[in-house]
């Protein structure tokens, strides 16, 4: 170990910093010139080779030529680097099988793969391989490879795997019972993974009746977790029927079977399980939340007479437990749109009462507040607004807004603009801070805006500076001369001024060159290859070092937009407090608000008319840019779909997927997005906040929030979605959306 760290080491540190070819190599990368660096690359290999096998340029040379897709040549270039730069051994071995993988030639992919496998590779190399080798044997790579790899004394994941690989390759070779029990022992383990899902399909193709109740069982809970409703209901249905609901197993295999109706749109069988769960278990419990589900499903079908009345039942059956305050909720949003006032007032009378379930208090008072402010009844919507604020501090910016509303209703102008102008400053990007600067810039408030804004232009504290900047509207000459006065008293502190001025380090300044390196890692760091060196980033660019910080945020941004995101936001969070949010340098917010993936997001929504701000927005919130994003409801990729849905859209757009491994594919992912995104703008015409909340939560759900609004703003809309994880979604989508209409839409 000890000769080769010197091996490693003497190269780096044998030319002064001035002189090493490798600075100018990462200055023609950071500027995109991939012509150029190749160029350079391949003249210092002919002129200085001892030097270029020490750095590494090999390697860096194959990576050029993969980017700029010669393949054969590529692939010449790792297969010479495996011997001329033995450090990189590894890695030039697994891009060499992803070369070939893309050439068309599994077999020897496949081959590549399961040597480096076999050969005990550095441990962030053998996630990708063991991937790599099963989608090579997949695609027609020799089976008997998997002898030489040891699968048992793998990490889990990799492992279930290969174990699947191996399965697949018994079932291809005739051996039916062996197979079959690979398969269901893979399942046995785990039944959420995308190794289960495959498992499952094949368990169920080869056995179409399956011999046995557990086999069943863990069929339908596999598909059930995937989402594959269709499946799991034809397997679970049989299952059923000869549970007993009294006991925690039969209740939550029932259940299962009752969402699986549910989540398919089968509404009305939905609601009759439900209420055979809800009248035979055991429990108060079991019992409230069968039927809380079940007036959610009668709620959807539309039928709310029924829907209020389950309600009240979820109430009655456990009024201590998780679905009292919901249940009451639920039941007084209904009897309020259909116009039973005094029911609905006797259920909010008891909801008030309620101190386990603040939270959902304060929804109540808002739903109430809202319905008369955008009905322009004013008399009682203080006193619930007031009761809002009272229940929970966390809709405090939504009573701000709504207060600003109905102070704007009753005239008092001044006073509603004090309450937007609080909205804003609290967080300009909020989608209630949105709507309040639309009021603001519109008459008959835009008037008593710019009176007031040049009042507080003439202070010289920062806070009245930055409201009037903000009064202003941010544009024009003086807002402007606010922003620059602003400026100029944040930075008469160093410690602001050094935040306002944060730029990257330049590649001949970093302290890399200075440095010994002990690793192959970084070697490629030096390369300026930042993503195969992403776990020795943080030890020569830490995030204690702000500009080292941003430096490697950039430079990670194109390979591993997740962790360069992380870096960002850490970054963001050690920002000033006295310094505003769209205040901060340009680069650290163009680094939390990244253009990743910008070529594929544009040229999808280019073809189907859609704010590529939008898939952006959404992208970041769904999977931070991680094309190998997985959540905990298997749903997959940079813009997180699940199996069944991924399968539809890909059918309808001639794209038929293979395996839910296929989305993590970037180019599918953002098409199978665009296309999705398209089928919710001609649902609900382009009204984005409801596109987004549909996203999260469903069409039907979102069109029922729709429902409960009297009018089509986006304001009273954000404030009745009813599921906290979809306002929560709804917000930092929206919020992401602002944000990068804020740095780019003047140079889109």
């Amino acid at each position: 170990m000890a000769a080769t760290m010197i091996a490693l080491t003497l190269p780096l540190l044998a030319l002064a910093v001035d002189d090493d070819p490798r600075i100018r190599l990462v200055e023609l990368q950071a500027a995109g010139q991939h012509e150029a660096t190749l160029d350079e690359t391949q003249r210092i290999r002919g002129e200085q080779p001892d030097l270029a096998a020490g750095y590494g340029l090999c390697y860096l040379e194959g990576r050029l030529l993969e980017e700029l897709g010669r393949l054969e040549d590529a692939s010449e270039a790792y297969a010479t680097c495996l011997t001329e730069t033995p450090a990189l051994e590894p890695w030039a071995r697994y891009r060499l099988a992803v070369a070939q993988t893309r050439l068309g030639a599994p077999e020897i992919a496949a081959g590549v793969s399961a040597t480096l496998l076999g050969n005990r590779p550095p441990r962030v190399l053998i996630r990708p391989a063991a991937e790599l080798l099963a989608s090579s044997l997949d695609r027609g790579g020799d089976c008997r490879l998997l002898g030489g790899v040891a699968v048992s004394r793998m990490p889990a994941s990799e492992r279930r795997l290969l174990s699947l690989s191996r399965a697949k390759c018994r079932l291809a070779a005739n051996e039916l019972d062996e197979g079959a029990l690979d398969l269901l022992d893979l399942l046995e383990e785990r039944s959420n993974d995308v190794v289960a899902f495959e498992a499952a399909e094949r368990l169920q193709a080869l056995r179409p009746e399956p011999p046995d109740p557990q086999e069943l069982l863990l069929l339908g809970t596999t598909f059930h977790e995937h989402r594959a409703f269709d499946r799991s209901n034809q397997l679970l249905g049989q299952v059923v029927i000869d549970l007993d609901v009294r006991t925690n197993t039969g209740f939550e295999i029932h259940y299962r079977f009752a969402r699986s109706h549910f989540w398919q749109g089968r509404l009305d069988d939905a609601a009759r399980h439900y209420e055979v769960l809800a009248t035979n278990v055991g429990s108060a419990r079991h019992s409230a939340q069968a039927l809380y589900h079940k007036a959610r499903s009668e709620e959807l079908s539309g039928d709310w007479e029924a829907a209020s009345d389950t309600f009240r039942r979820t109430y009655l059956a456990h009024p201590q437990g998780n679905f009292a305050a919901a249940a009451l909720l639920g039941a007084m949003r209904l009897d309020w749109r259909r116009g039973l006032e005094d029911r609905a007032l006797e259920l909010y009378s008891v909801l008030l009462q309620f101190q386990s379930d603040r939270a959902v208090v304060a929804r109540g008072s808002l739903f109430l507040a809202v319905s008369d402010i955008v009905q322009g009844r004013l008399d009682r919507a203080g006193d619930w607004l007031a009761d809002a604020e009272r229940a929970s501090r966390s809709v405090a910016l939504e009573v701000r807004y709504w207060r600003g509303r109905l102070l704007e209703a009753r005239g008092g102008l001044d006073r509603a603009i004090e309450n937007y102008l609080d909205v804003l400053a609290a967080d300009l990007y909020h989608p209630l801070a949105q709507e309040a600067g639309k009021r603001l810039a519109a008459e008959p408030l835009a008037v008593h805006a710019r009176r007031l804004a040049g009042e507080l232009a003439r202070s010289q504290d920062p806070t009245m500076l930055y409201r009037a900047w903000l009064l202003y509207g941010r544009r024009g000459d003086e807002a402007e001369a606010a922003r620059q006065l602003l400026q100029g008293r944040l930075v008469a502190d160093a410690g602001v001024r050094s935040f306002l001025t944060l730029r990257g380090v330049p590649p001949d300044s970093w302290p890399l060159w200075t440095q010994s390196t002990s690793s192959p890692q970084e070697l490629m760091l030096a390369l300026g290859l930042w993503g195969d060196a992403v776990e020795v980033v943080n030890r020569h660019f830490p995030v204690a070092n702000p500009r080292l910080a941003l430096t490697a945020a950039e430079g990670l941004a194109r390979s591993r937009p997740r962790r360069a995101l992380l870096i960002a936001e850490i970054l963001g969070q050690r920002a000033p407090s006295r310094v505003p949010e769209p205040l901060h340098p340009l680069t650290l917010r163009q680094a939390l608000y990244p253009r990743a993936y910008g070529e594929l997001i544009d040229s999808a929504a280019a073809q189907r008319g859609l704010d590529p701000f939008l898939m952006a927005a959404i992208m970041r919130q769904e999977s931070r840019f991680d094309h190998q994003a997985v959540s905990a409801a298997s749903a997959r990729g940079l813009m997180q779909f699940v199996y069944p849905t991924a399968a539809r859209l890909a059918a309808s757009s001639g794209r038929p997927l293979r395996t839910p491994r296929d989305l993590e594919d970037p180019a599918l992912a953002i098409e199978l997005g665009a296309a999705y995104l398209a089928e919710l703008r001609a649902l609900f015409g382009n009204e984005q906040h409801i596109m987004v909340a549909a996203y999260n939560a469903g069409e039907a759900q979102a069109g029922l929030w729709r429902r409960h609004c009297y009018t089509s703003g986006a304001d009273e809309y954000f404030t009745k979605v009813g599921f906290s994880e979809t306002r929560n979604y709804v917000e930092h989508v929206l919020h992401n959306l602002a944000q990068y209409r804020d740095l780019y839409d003047s140079v889109a």
